[in-house]
């Protein structure tokens, strides 16, 4: 006879992206949801999430019932329970402060509900068997599917989709729709932050009860006009994806998450409002990470004790741990989630190698922070005409007279106006050039100071220059794609030079990358010290040897001579 535990378990298996673990705790928090709300709810609830983060922990309460065969299963079980009720105290500050409004009637209609508009999710009366044929079942699944498994095309879509019915809750079938880029920006920055609270919830719950009752207001999303402003040069940068859209003048497709996708004109779309054509070609170009907000927020709001799957990428806001910043805010500040959404290796903690506020303004300082580092680094500059801009590299620093480096490596303006500049398809290697005058004391001819893309002849695209006198900035060179690192001018105009405000590297790419690339600087410069001992005693011995052999003169015996000479001439006189 065929289990049909294990019959439904394998059906499933093969149609979504789950484990059975996974899919058992999935089939048990549906029946809780089904059971708890009964045949009478038969719309969207803008309490899903907490219900849903609810139910997922009931479901390990059945599960603890269940395994009668434990050692003490009424502990687990009274444990499972006071978890449930610290989560839901998380869920409801998360749902009341952090998330925007009436996101969970967004996310269930857009995820769960939505089928080419906005319909009635049909509730049967009698609970079926959690483990027979159940549509409901199946819908369910494929919503958590789409919101978190199946890519970041499906997590755009339902994050373009919650955003429309936020502001208007209706869907008009085959229609082009577009949202306000700020708000889609706005989404996605409050969905890290709720996705770090849930991923990080035992641990804030240890400092809250160090900290006091106002521990949790301090993740509230800033208002400050520096966050304000780091999150609008976000949305500067997909409103171009837009208006480079609109002016290919060409057919675009526009579709809901669960709709079949329909081909249409392009239609000119209100100021500030973007397509979810625009959305994914900028998310494809400057932020590939900002889908995974909602895959990582929902991972950790249905598996708080399980990892984040190794095939998938997570959302990891920076942390920036003791070190502080002279660019950067408060903790989770706007800027640090423009970083994380250009690349995986800008997420998890970072480890200051070098500030000018801290350190001094002096090159010496900043290239011994870096040479020796074997891990990802990123160089930020805050130049004094008001822009943020910089480098990310993944190749280790080292003293050269030529370019090195590999195609890990980018260039970024972070402020006024976001943008990512990566390697060119089949561009030149010229990624990065670290060349202090020491190394050659000056006779190369060549800029001494430390650069990313161009030329040496021509100097590298973005060169800072060992005087901090002389730096400059282009918006192209073969090696990078074409756009500018300065802000223009009052009147519009490029610009080409800048004078450092404040200058900070960062390793970065999370608590192991960041120790074992500190261990390879740590080691190369033991070696430099090693070398440069062995050097002045092979130098002190072969003075030695060179004066026993009488190759050396000392100033001594020179003198001597000299007085031998005079008193040999004197004698030569008297006879």
């Amino acid at each position: 006879r065929i289990d049909p535990r294990k019959e439904q378990l394998r059906r499933l298996g093969n149609k979504y992206p789950f484990g059975d673990p996974e899919l058992t705790k999935l089939i048990r928090t549906h029946r809780n949801l089904q059971f708890s709300r009964g045949s009478s709810d038969t719309t969207a609830n803008n309490d899903f999430i907490l219900e849903l983060a609810v139910h997922s922990l009931h479901s390990d309460c059945d599960t603890a019932h269940i395994a009668n065969n434990e050692a003490n299963p009424d502990v687990k079980l009274r444990d499972t329970k006071q978890d449930a009720r610290d989560r839901k105290k998380v869920i409801q500050f998360i749902e009341e402060r952090i998330l925007p409004a009436n996101f969970g009637y967004a996310l269930e209609t857009a995820a769960f509900v939505c089928n080419n508009q906005i319909t009635q999710r049909t509730i049967p009366e009698t609970i079926s068997d959690p483990f027979g044929e159940d549509e409901h079942l199946d819908k369910f699944l494929d919503g958590v599917s789409r919101s978190g498994r199946k890519g970041g095309r499906a997590a755009l879509e339902i994050m373009f989709d919650a955003c429309v019915l936020m502001k208007s809750e209706t869907m008009v079938n085959n229609q082009p729709r577009s949202v306000g880029s700020s708000d889609m920006i706005d989404l996605g920055y409050r969905l890290s932050i709720a996705s770090f609270l849930l991923s990080s919830e035992e641990k804030l719950r240890t400092e809250e009860n160090d900290a006091g009752s106002s521990f949790w207001e301090s993740f509230v999303p800033c208002t400050s006009k520096s966050s304000l402003s780091s999150l609008e040069s976000l949305s500067k940068s997909l409103q171009e994806a837009e208006e480079e859209m609109a002016n290919q003048q060409q057919p675009t497709f526009y579709a809901s998450a669960s709709s079949d996708t329909i081909a249409s004109k392009k239609q000119p779309l209100e100021k500030h409002q973007v397509s979810l054509d625009a959305v994914t070609l900028w998310a494809e170009r400057t932020a590939p990470l900002f889908s995974a907000t909602l895959s990582t927020f929902m991972h950790y709001l249905l598996f708080p004790d399980k990892p984040y799957p190794p095939s998938r990428t997570p959302f990891l806001f920076p942390e920036l741990g003791e070190h502080g910043s002279a660019i950067f805010g408060r903790g989770l500040s706007s800027q640090l989630f423009s970083f994380a959404c250009m690349s995986r290796s800008l997420g998890g903690m970072w480890y200051r190698l070098y500030s000018s506020d801290h350190d001094g303004m002096s090159f010496n300082r900043l290239s011994n922070a870096l040479l020796g580092y074997s891990g990802p680094t990123l160089v930020i500059i805050r130049e004094q005409g008001g822009g943020t801009f910089g480098a990310f590299t993944s190749s280790t620093w080292k003293e050269s007279a030529d370019f090195y480096g590999n195609n890990d490596c980018f260039l970024f303006q972070l402020e006024p106006y976001t943008t990512v500049m990566r390697p060119r398809m089949g561009g030149s290697n010229n990624f990065m050039y670290c060349n202090p005058e020491a190394r050659s004391k000056g006779y190369d001819k060549l800029p001494h100071g430390i650069g990313f893309g161009g030329t040496r002849t021509d100097k590298p695209r973005l060169f800072i220059s060992e005087d901090f006198d002389t730096c400059f900035a282009t918006s192209g060179d073969l090696t990078f794609v074409a756009g500018a690192l300065l802000p223009p001018t009052k009147d519009g105009f490029a610009r080409k030079h800048f004078e450092v405000d404040s200058i900070e590297t960062w390793g970065v790419g999370g608590n192991e990358v960041v120790e074992a690339a500190l261990g390879d600087r740590v080691k190369q410069r033991k070696i430099f010290e090693s070398n440069i001992r062995k050097a002045r005693l092979v130098d002190k011995a072969q003075f030695l040897d060179d004066f026993k052999n009488g190759l050396i003169e000392s100033k001594a015996f020179v003198h001597r001579g000299q007085i031998d000479g005079r008193a040999n001439n004197d004698d030569d006189k008297e006879t």
